[in-house]
């Protein structure tokens, strides 16, 4: 599965120039990882991924922790 083009301008609109964090949260089966991605702003922290799903660009996948992290 690809990620839409309209949710790449936003996650890219969302993170250009701004202090992020990756926290890989599993695998694919290929070595590809999931990510959770947080911005981090004065007031607070901002989960990426739930935005780009409030927004409306992208589903939510639940993952089973991967123990080899």
């Amino acid at each position: 599965e690809t990620f839409p083009l309209e949710a790449n301008a936003l996650l890219e609109q969302m993170v250009h120039g701004k202090l992020v964090q990756a926290e890989i949260v599993s695998h694919e089966e290929d070595g590809v990882p999931y990510i959770q991605l947080y911005e981090y702003r004065p007031d607070g922290v901002l989960l990426v991924n739930r935005e780009l799903v409030n927004q409306g660009v992208a589903s939510w996948l639940e993952l089973h922790s991967d123990p080899s992290l």
